[in-house]
C-alpha cells in the first residue's frame, strides 16, 4: 500500500491546492448568511467531527497517543492558529481570486524559511522572485477595484499575507512531524486549539444563533470549506510533505491561484481590470522563476541541502 502511495503521490497531493484555490469562493457563499467567525467555528465541528470518525473507523485514532501528539505539535497547532484567525478573517475583505494569487507566492515563502533555517543557500534567482512578487501585490493593490469585486482592502490583504506566511512556517513544520505520525490523526490534534479560539471569541453567539436561517447552499459551502478545504487538504498536504519535502511540495501550490481564479470567476462572477491582470502575470512569472533549476554541471547552480 505504501508503494503504491509513493507512486501516486504526486497526484495525490494536488487536491489539497485545488481544494484551497475553490475554499475562499465557497467561503465567501457562506459568509452571506453567517457572520465569519461563526462560520468557522461551524466549519471547524464539522472538519473535527468528520476526522474523528474517520480516524476511528479507519482505526488510525489510538486514544492513548493524542496527547503526545498534542504535546510534540504545540507549535504547529500555535502556527494552525495564527493561520485560520488571519485567513478567516482576511478573506472577508478581499476578493476570493486575491487569496489565491496571494497563496501563489507559497513557493517564495517556503525557500525564504528554508534560506533562514539553513535548508538552502540564498540565491539572488530567489531574491528577484520574492521582488518581482512583491511587486505584483502591489500592482494589484493600487490598480483599484476589479469588476463586480468591490473595494480592495488594505487590512484584508495584509491579513491574507500574514495566512500565507504563517502556511510557510506550517508546511516547513509539518514535514519533521508527519514522518512520526498519520497525518489524518495530527490534523484532528491540531483542529482542537483553533476551535477552540474560535468558541471563544463567538461562544455569547452559539445558543443563540438561528440554525435554520442558513440555506442549503450555506451548509453545503460550509462542509466544503471545512471537511475538504481544511481538513482532508491539510491532510493530504501533510501527508505529501513527509513524502517529497517542504521546498519541492509547495510548488504544487501554483494550482491554487488557477483554481481560485477559476472558482471566483465561476461562482462569485469575479473580474480582474487590466492592470490586476498585469499583476497576476507578475507574480507568476516570479513563481515559475523559483521553480527554475538550472541543470546540472551548470556554474551558477545553487547549493541547496535535501529538503
Amino acid at each position: 500500500m505504501s508503494l503504491i502511495k509513493d507512486k501516486y503521490a504526486k497526484y495525490i497531493i494536488i487536491i489539497a491546492p485545488i481544494a484551497w484555490g475553490l475554499n475562499p469562493s465557497f467561503m465567501k457563499i457562506a459568509y452571506r448568511y453567517v457572520n465569519p467567525l461563526m462560520m468557522n467555528f461551524i466549519r471547524l465541528v464539522m472538519a473535527f467531527l468528520f476526522f474523528v470518525i474517520f480516524t476511528m473507523v479507519t482505526k488510525k485514532l489510538k486514544l492513548k497517543e493524542v496527547k503526545e501528539i498534542a504535546m510534540d505539535t504545540k507549535m504547529l497547532s500555535l502556527i494552525f492558529v495564527v493561520f485560520q484567525v488571519c485567513y478567516s478573517l482576511g478573506i472577508k475583505l478581499i476578493p476570493a481570486s486575491f487569496t489565491g494569487i496571494i497563496f501563489g507566492l507559497l513557493p517564495v515563502t517556503v525557500l525564504i524559511i528554508n534560506t533562514i533555517t539553513g535548508d538552502e543557500k540564498a540565491s539572488v534567482k530567489m531574491l528577484v522572485s520574492i521582488a518581482m512578487s512583491l511587486v505584483g501585490v502591489v500592482i494589484i493593490i493600487l490598480s483599484g477595484n476589479g469588476g463586480g469585486m468591490g473595494v480592495v482592502s488594505l487590512t484584508g490583504l495584509l491579513l491574507v499575507l500574514a495566512a500565507q506566511i504563517s502556511y510557510g512556517l506550517f508546511t516547513v513544520e509539518s514535514k519533521k512531524k508527519v514522518l512520526k505520525y498519520n497525518s489524518m490523526v495530527m490534523t484532528t490534534v491540531i483542529m482542537v486549539p483553533t476551535a477552540f479560539v474560535f468558541f471563544i471569541l463567538i461562544f455569547k453567539d452559539i445558543a443563540t444563533f438561528d440554525y435554520g436561517s442558513i440555506p442549503f447552499e450555506g451548509w453545503v459551502s460550509m462542509f466544503f470549506a471545512g471537511v475538504v478545504g481544511m481538513g482532508i487538504a491539510n491532510a493530504i498536504w501533510m501527508w505529501g510533505t513527509g513524502k517529497i519535502g517542504s521546498t519541492r511540495i509547495s510548488l504544487y501550490n501554483n494550482l491554487n491561484p488557477v483554481a481560485a481564479l477559476i472558482g471566483a470567476f465561476i461562482m462569485l462572477g469575479e473580474r480582474l481590470n487590466v492592470y490586476q491582470y498585469m499583476g497576476v502575470a507578475v507574480i507568476f512569472a516570479a513563481i515559475i522563476l523559483s521553480q527554475y533549476k538550472p541543470k546540472a554541471g551548470n556554474s551558477d547552480a545553487v547549493g541547496v541541502k535535501p529538503d
